[in-house]
């Protein structure tokens, strides 16, 4: 039985570098958002 890849980055397709560049707002926006969260939660002081 083959089993399919069905991952989000196709390989072939995409390189890597280039699908970073084109998601990377994102991935920071989300970063920061989820450290906002644990900051105000933890008053961590790597804020």
């Amino acid at each position: 039985m083959k089993i399919k890849n069905t991952s989000v980055i196709n390989k072939n397709s995409i390189p890597l570098n280039q699908f970073i560049s084109n998601h990377k707002y994102q991935i920071l926006e989300n970063y920061w958002k989820k450290r906002k969260k644990e900051c105000d939660k933890n008053l961590s002081k790597f804020c």
